[in-house]
């Protein structure tokens, strides 16, 4: 078990990278089919919203905002278990697919968030895989996304605010909105 301590472990947005295993081999298109099906079915039963994120062959950047009482550790750990066991499946293969951490940081300003985003979107271009951040796609879309439904504002007295009815239908948005 890990000995790291997070101060916050939800109800904000966290901005995660998660690396694969060394010596694994990259991820191609028809993984990162894949890994979108097992983030999306995580998402729902997590109930996290998803507001960015970027597949690279050994890599993938999001940012995801757990709503108490899903902590990003519980969300990250679902999406690798699910994503390894699909991503195995389609390949026949067994072991470690993803490190056994992942980076996390929370973000605390408006100003932070956006730099984020646009850290995400060029992410392609600055690892060289395309000449226009457009450009990088896989089997089910772009493979740099923001998800229009998944927004964020400043708010008084409240760094983020956001509406997340439509990731979850159970919750009914901010707690100030009930």
């Amino acid at each position: 078990m890990s000995r790291l301590r997070r101060l916050v472990l939800c109800d904000r947005f966290f901005f995660v990278t998660c690396r694969l295993f060394h010596g694994r081999s990259h991820l191609g298109e028809a993984e990162f089919g894949l890994l979108v099906a097992s983030i999306q079915s995580r998402r729902a039963a997590q109930c996290f919203m998803l507001t960015v994120w970027v597949f690279l062959p050994d890599h993938w950047h999001a940012i995801l905002y757990p709503r108490y009482p899903a902590t990003i550790s519980g969300g990250m750990e679902s999406i690798k278990v699910s994503s390894t066991r699909l991503i195995h499946g389609a390949r026949g293969d067994a072991g470690r697919l993803w490190q056994g951490r992942f980076f996390d940081r929370a973000l605390r300003t408006v100003k932070e968030y956006h730099e984020k985003v646009a850290y995400i979107h060029w992410n392609p271009v600055r690892a060289g895989l395309v000449s226009k951040a457009e450009e990088r796609k896989n089997g089910n879309g772009p493979a740099c996304e923001i998800i229009p439904e998944a927004w964020a504002c400043p708010r008084q007295g409240a760094t983020f605010c956001l509406s997340i009815a439509s990731c979850c239908p159970q919750r009914k948005g901010h707690a100030s909105e009930r």
